[in-house]
């Protein structure tokens, strides 16, 4: 008989499956997300850190080391170590005619224009 209670024998698991800390520090992988350190326990994909994060993939774009990634190409690139990631979530609203009111003759292009 186990006399560890089930969570116990899971958190067990983890622990070993994720090798020996190495000398108290973590063996987690640290990025930048948001402006904010993150850190997680393996190398993903953007997809994957999405769902991971329960993150709506339709409702947002993102940014990987300064550069706009193509939805398509977000299971393609693996996270790494200090890597940088914006995650902007797409609202709509706003004026129509925000580069005419305010004197331009241009418009900036969209986050529509970016993906």
């Amino acid at each position: 008989m186990d006399y560890w209670p089930q969570s116990i024998n899971t958190l067990r698991l983890f622990y070993f499956s994720q090798g020996k800390p190495n000398n108290g520090q973590s063996s987690n992988m640290k990025l930048t997300v948001n402006g904010k350190p993150t850190e997680i326990a393996q190398e993903m994909s953007i997809a994957d850190f999405l769902r991971v994060r329960n993150v709506a993939e339709a409702l947002v774009a993102v940014e990987h080391n300064l550069r706009w990634v193509k939805r398509e190409e977000w299971s393609t690139i693996t996270l790494k170590e200090n890597d940088r990631l914006e995650v902007v979530r797409i609202m709509a609203g706003g004026q129509g005619t925000w580069g005419l009111e305010a004197g331009r003759t241009n418009p900036q292009p969209t986050r529509k224009d970016l993906l």
